[in-house]
């Protein structure tokens, strides 16, 4: 097999790649949704799919931030943490209070409230660091 040397085709092929991952995820949605109809809630949840698409869909997210953190102008990335450590936690206690408010005891609204904490958390850490490395990385060129 020939390594594609062509610009043109090297983005024609992204384009395919694109268009096969769409349609992959399409095709896992429908599955669920199919599932969700003939065998409720449950099901989809304990469907390996599911846990297929939220894996796919995390992990678009943070290549996703690669990215949108080249068009920032953030000046602070401590800053930036410290803001959303702080946004985290409040949502985190607001999602374990909401849960308690619906019927779920209070140690099932810690867990939950933990467990958004922990998740907010790393993607905040990971912004950081990309934050941090792009920030270095300005200032070794001036």
């Amino acid at each position: 097999m020939k390594v594609i040397n062509d610009e043109r085709l090297k983005i024609k092929n992204l384009k395919h790649i694109k268009v096969a991952f769409i349609l992959e995820t399409l095709g896992i949605m429908v599955i669920l949704l199919w599932n969700f109809i003939n065998n409720g809630a449950r099901a989809v949840f304990d469907s390996p799919l599911f846990f297929l698409l939220i894996l796919v869909s995390t992990v678009l997210c943070y290549m996703s931030l690669d990215i949108s953190v080249e068009y920032d102008e953030i000046k602070s990335p401590k800053k930036s943490l410290i803001i959303h450590t702080i946004v985290s936690l409040i949502v985190s206690i607001g999602f374990g209070f909401i849960a308690t408010l619906l019927g779920s005891n209070y140690a099932e609204g810690i867990i939950l409230g933990i467990v958004f904490f922990i998740c907010f958390f790393i993607s905040s850490i990971y912004l950081y660091k990309l934050r941090s490395s792009k920030l270095k990385e300005f200032d070794q060129e001036d």
